[in-house]
């Protein structure tokens, strides 16, 4: 475990510090309303586990306490937002190739309705029934109402992705339509420890088959 957080550590840091210039290029591909909020949503678990990472790395040496320089927070947002500009890479090639017209909400989902519906529209606490694809940008699945069943659950009550969260509400009854979930709008940095992988970038292809209950 240490040798991973230790590995984890030190490749974060090494990456964002060989190109300045590659992190401000990534970072302006995030849309500008949505980037301070993500970076409010993700410094702190980034932080926590970069902490780790190079506490971890300082494990079985003697060292002066000026031997090894702080991180600093400024390295950790930099860290940030090159990673984030890289899902947001990812995010936007993904999308051209299959010619989507994604919009993105102030906190980074992605998401397109593309065919509507005429039934209720989801509230917080409406009870919902989606049948539901969950897959990779590589095409993996890695969930789906198919093999496990349609997904019922209240919105805005928890149990599922912060993304689907989100992205539920704006739809109503009888709406199909794809959110493409950040990993801080998904399982984060560790990934459900089951079928998503760490830092997974998540598309979600969704048919609303049934609102019911007022909602609140």
């Amino acid at each position: 475990m240490i040798y991973f957080y230790k590995s984890a550590g030190r490749s974060l840091l090494n990456e964002f510090h060989q190109s300045d210039d590659l992190i401000a290029k990534r970072a302006d591909a995030v849309p500008g309303p949505a980037r301070n909020r993500w970076l409010l949503l993700i410094w702190l678990p980034l932080a926590v586990f970069t902490g780790i990472a190079i506490s971890c790395a300082g494990n079985g040496k003697k060292e002066t306490d000026n031997a090894r320089p702080a991180v600093q927070k400024d390295d950790l947002v930099r860290a940030n937002q090159f990673l984030v500009g890289r899902d947001m890479d990812l995010v936007n090639a993904y999308a051209k190739r299959r010619g989507w017209n994604l919009e993105f909400s102030e906190t980074g989902l992605g998401y397109e309705i593309y065919e509507k519906g005429n039934g209720p529209a989801i509230k917080k606490g409406s009870l919902i029934t989606l049948e539901y694809t969950l897959s990779l940008l590589d095409g993996r699945v890695c969930y789906s109402s198919g093999e496990d069943g349609p997904k019922t659950f209240r919105a805005g009550q928890g149990g599922v992705e912060a993304g689907l969260e989100e992205g539920i509400l704006l739809l109503r009854e009888g709406d199909r339509a794809r959110f493409i979930l950040p990993p801080f709008l998904g399982h984060g940095l560790i990934g459900d420890q089951n079928r998503i992988p760490p830092r997974a970038v998540l598309i979600y292809e969704v048919n609303v088959v049934n609102v019911s209950g007022n909602g609140s």
